[in-house]
């Protein structure tokens, strides 16, 4: 019985000061351990930090006194055991925000009509951006969805091409060019679209002309010119040449020279005049004309032929008789022999 009162009265304030944590446990028998009280509510809605107060706890072998001892007890059983004392919360932050592609093409090629587009709610995170639902972004953001349509106005206009070349080469005539429709695309450039897209909407009176008037002067008349003839090329048997051409005769009498010579074979029936021409007079020639020989003068045994040599002045258009002189100082030389030996055939006569 004294025994127990005894083991009382040490055990009391032992107790006590435990209790008060006026003892840090460092001298007394004991186990320890980490101990961890609840986490406290999230800093924020997203992306938030919860703590929590990590302690060393002792229990003492003989009494099982439990007490909050220096963390230096824990650490020195294993470190690796301390609880962490904050983690992350909350939902993942997000931004939203609306994202609109570029208006399409009106639907209407001319005129009004209608533009589309589409527009999304997109969520974007530090880890992704994904789209999500249209409400997503009305809740967040506090604004209406954008319009995914709208009225347009297709801007059409007429064009035209370049004149084309009279369809005369002189006089009245017509020239024809191209007419087309075009509007303008969304990108800023001109789209040629068919011309009735433009006939649907504008006034016909609007339309360019299609085809115009045109005329390129006096027509010409194309005949052959011959310029006069030049100098004869020698004084006898030359050449003489002009220069002809087609020429482009106008109603006052003036002409001026044509670059297509095919003009004048086209419209002219007459033949082409000849370009050169013979000229001077003829040349002469001095020549030795030789007779046929006579018959030999003796009917039998020696005798002699004679013939007649002339000199001749020859040219195109005659033959005359000249002077011996005249083939001696031109041809050189001596006249050809007028007589020659002969020897007559001799006819034997039978005796009696």
């Amino acid at each position: 019985m004294a025994q127990c009162l005894l083991h009382s009265l040490v055990t009391v304030p032992f107790l006590l000061a435990l209790v008060t944590s006026q003892w840090s446990g460092e001298d007394v028998d004991a186990t320890y351990r980490w101990l961890a009280k609840p986490y406290t509510a999230c800093s924020k809605t997203c992306e938030g930090t919860q703590t929590r107060r990590v302690y060393c706890e002792g229990r003492t072998w003989d009494f099982g006194a439990v007490f909050e001892a220096d963390e230096d007890l824990c650490e020195l059983d294993d470190p690796r055991l301390k609880p962490i004392e904050s983690r992350s919360c909350g939902v993942e932050c997000a931004n939203y925000t609306w994202i609109a592609d570029r208006w399409q093409d009106c639907t209407s090629i001319c005129g009004y009509g209608k533009q589309l587009r589409r527009v999304v709610c997109q969520k974007i995170t530090r880890l992704y951006t994904i789209v999500t639902s249209d409400n997503d972004c009305i809740v967040a953001l506090g604004v209406p969805k954008p319009d995914t349509s709208r009225r347009c106005n297709s801007d059409c206009a007429y064009g035209t091409g370049p004149w084309s070349a009279c369809s005369a080469t002189c006089g009245n005539g017509t020239r024809y060019r191209t007419i087309f429709c075009s509007r303008t695309k969304m990108s800023g450039t001109r789209q040629t679209v068919t011309i009735s897209n433009c006939d649907d909407v504008m006034p016909l009176d609007d339309r360019p002309p299609l085809y115009q008037a045109c005329n390129l002067g006096f027509c010409c008349a194309y005949r052959w010119k011959a310029d006069p003839y030049g100098q004869c090329s020698r004084i006898c048997e030359g050449v003489q040449k002009r220069r002809v051409y087609c020429a482009c005769y106008y109603p006052n009498g003036s002409s001026t020279s044509a670059s297509d010579t095919t003009l004048c074979k086209n419209y002219d029936p007459l033949w082409k005049p000849i370009s050169q021409r013979s000229c001077g007079t003829a040349c002469p020639t001095n020549t030795w004309r030789e007779g046929a020989w006579s018959s030999c003068s003796a009917l039998c045994g020696p005798g002699f032929q004679r013939r007649q040599v002339t000199c001749q002045l020859v040219t195109k258009i005659s033959t005359t008789t000249v002077s011996d002189y005249d083939c001696l100082s031109t041809l050189g030389g001596s006249k050809p022999s007028t007589i020659r030996c002969c020897l007559g055939k001799c006819k034997i006569v039978p005796g009696p």
